[in-house]
């Protein structure tokens, strides 16, 4: 447990003369989130969210209802075993899923509110039946709403949610039971996708041993933390060895971790604070250049950024 550097195996690339101390293996795991994320594989979808680019989780993928087959099965396995090497060692992956997926990972109960950071629109039409089923009486309802018992999936499958559910109306009177049903098919339809993950993480770890986390805890530990450290550089590099070196400063503010679809990021006012680590710069890059880092030589590239100039600092690492 615990042990980030871990490998599962040895990685060597076709054609490079590269010696796997670590670098090739996180690199393998990140082509392989890569991979899954694509429509190559046919395990994970976009999210309903995420492909409206609305709600909540604008980035996030859902296990595929329509991959249903033997060989689907052990795909979703071999799935697993990747996913239990983070929660075992806690060494990250980029996975993007909703809390929805965590929540049914860890067998935690999930509801109406669960289904907005997956598919808000669904969301909100459930919430505003059981509001109007509420204020309005039967007739004005029934003249508002246009719904059958039917709902769509994430993959977009329609599926009917009592015999012959196409052709009876949703109205005043049954609109607690389309809800319900609705509330039932999104929440489950991935169920035998997850039993197959869950079957594939079991053989990593048994999930009940971290039943004393929660499911943020849970996330955490297979994704890593979606906040990072503000960075200010102390304008003070000497020079050693024909290689300048610069203090990085960890300021107070925070920001989120960035986003293709995700914009709602903020950060705070930075203050002084202590230096936490000390990083090898090859050189001050130009004014218009965007700084770098290579983690594993523990080297900065960096634009230099007065120490008096936080909110510089601030608006060139975010």
């Amino acid at each position: 447990m615990n042990g980030t550097d871990a490998h599962m195996f040895e990685v060597r690339f076709a054609g490079e003369g590269s010696q796997d101390v670590g670098g090739p293996f996180r690199e393998m795991l990140t082509n392989l989130v890569a991979e899954l994320e694509s429509e190559t594989l046919p395990l994970l979808i976009k999210t309903p969210n995420h492909r409206n680019d609305h709600g909540q989780s604008r980035e996030s993928y859902t296990l595929n209802p329509s991959s249903i087959s033997p060989t689907h099965g052990e795909l979703f396995k071999f799935f697993g075993f990747f996913l239990g090497f983070c929660l075992r060692t806690g060494s990250a992956m980029d996975w993007h899923f909703p809390p929805l997926f965590w929540k049914q990972l860890m067998g935690e109960s999930v509801g109406l509110s669960d289904l907005e950071g997956l598919d808000a629109y669904s969301y909100q039409v459930l919430r505003d039946l059981n509001k109007y089923g509420r204020e309005l009486d039967a007739e004005k309802f029934n003249a508002a709403v246009v719904e059958t018992f039917t709902t769509l999936l994430s993959n977009g499958q329609e599926v009917e949610l009592r015999p012959d559910g196409a052709s009876v109306a949703v109205t005043q009177a049954n609109h607690q039971e389309f809800v319900n049903a609705v509330l039932k098919a999104r929440l489950d339809e991935c169920e035998k996708q997850m039993n197959w993950l869950k079957e594939g993480i079991a053989h990593v770890i048994d999930l009940s041993i971290l039943s004393f986390l929660t499911w943020e805890e849970v996330e955490i530990r297979a994704c890593g933390p979606k906040d990072i450290d503000v960075v200010c550089s102390s304008p003070s590099p000497s020079t050693a060895h024909a290689v300048r070196t610069t203090r990085l400063w960890f300021g107070s503010g925070r920001c989120s971790r960035p986003s293709p679809k995700r914009r709602e990021s903020s950060t705070s006012s930075l203050s002084g604070a202590a230096p936490s680590f000390l990083w090898t710069a090859a050189a001050w890059l130009t004014d218009i250049a965007s700084p770098c880092t290579v983690t594993c030589g523990q080297m900065a590239s960096l634009r230099r950024i007065p120490a008096s100039s936080p909110s510089t600092c601030q608006n060139t690492l975010t």
